[in-house]
């Protein structure tokens, strides 16, 4: 499936050579080991730093754009994590059944809807008290989950972010802000005038970046499914 974010696009739900970008990224996963299975022996640091690093942000940023304020997205957020921790144990994920984040959405808008009932204690609300077997095991979201529509449209903006930084790491700074200012919204001829360069150079840097970007979410994507086989 061709997927596209701000005029980015990349590949998802494929699988085997399918899946490898056209272009060569410039970041690449070195784990091999499923990453879930790391972080439900218990004892693997590296492998819930790593968990956490990759859906921290996603959490966080879609509780903001849900209205919270900083503090409750970065409570919203750890609750999250920590449920879904306590989970791992005795979490077998089943890649035919559904996606990864399929399964942190449910479990942030579990713990979303019990922080905006009031009728419950302040210090239980960041508690999932029910079975998290049941708040894990997969069901298709409903027709018309407009919040689950919310969800994905972050989930896409978080890895556009992520591939923000990698690439940045790895091209000229003039050129990250030649398209920059195109993503922004600035004319080609607008850009090139402010930076003292051409119509073509500016082109060829838009398109530089933008063909590392698709490559690197490509790769994003495809890491993301893979670390949790």
């Amino acid at each position: 499936m061709l997927l596209q974010f701000n005029g980015i696009r990349y590949i998802h739900g494929m699988s085997g050579d399918q899946r490898k970008p056209d272009r060569q990224p410039v970041h690449a996963a070195v784990t091999r080991a499923s990453l879930l299975s790391r972080v439900r022996s218990g004892g693997d640091g590296a492998a819930w730093a790593e968990f956490e690093s990759r859906y921290r942000d996603l959490v966080y940023r879609f509780c903001l754009s849900r209205g919270l304020q900083h503090a409750d997205a970065e409570d919203c957020a750890q609750a999250v994590l920590v449920n879904l921790f306590r989970a791992m144990p005795n979490f077998k994920y089943d890649r035919e059944k559904g996606r990864f984040r399929d399964y942190v959405y449910r479990c942030t808008r579990g713990i979303l809807s019990r922080m905006s009932d009031k009728s419950r204690p302040a210090a239980t609300r960041h508690v999932l008290d029910i079975d998290m077997a049941d708040v894990l095991a997969w069901a298709p979201p409903a027709a018309g989950d407009e919040l689950a529509k919310q969800w994905e449209q972050e989930w896409i903006a978080h890895h556009m972010r992520r591939a923000m930084e990698v690439v940045r790491a790895h091209v000229e700074p003039q050129t990250m802000r030649v398209f920059e200012a195109c993503l922004a919204g600035r004319s080609t001829s607008e850009v090139a005038r402010e930076l003292g360069s051409t119509e073509a150079s500016v082109q060829k840097a838009r398109q530089r970046v933008r063909e590392r970007l698709e490559a690197q979410i490509s790769l994003q994507v495809a890491e993301e499914e893979e670390l949790h086989e």
